[in-house]
């Protein structure tokens, strides 16, 4: 009887590169893959079931955090404004000040 041993290979071509990679799997490796790629994924969902989504009150807190935050935000945008237009007139008096020193 022929025993028939199932097996890929992927090549891998760069075009920078004049050099062929080749990868040969037989069907042992593409199943530890696979059931590896299928215990990460159970993995992932019952992290999630454990950690759980976000509860309502959560939710809420977090948005109205988020609220103050841009609250702040703006308030100091408003007064860097304000400073930088008092500091705009100080700077002016101070040059108009220093033209009438140099006049005299």
């Amino acid at each position: 009887m022929h025993k028939s041993r199932w097996s890929t290979t992927l090549i891998l071509v760069r075009p920078e590169s004049p050099r062929i990679l080749k990868f040969r799997f037989t069907k042992t490796a593409i199943v530890i893959l696979l059931v590896s790629c299928l215990i990460s994924f159970i993995g992932v969902i019952a992290m999630r079931h454990v950690v759980g989504p976000l509860s309502m009150r959560d939710s809420l807190r977090l948005e109205h955090e988020n609220q103050e935050l841009k609250v702040m935000n703006l308030n100091i945008a408003a007064g860097t404004a304000k400073v930088e237009t008092r500091v705009d007139e100080l700077e002016q008096q101070a040059h108009h000040i220093l033209e009438l020193v140099n006049t005299e």
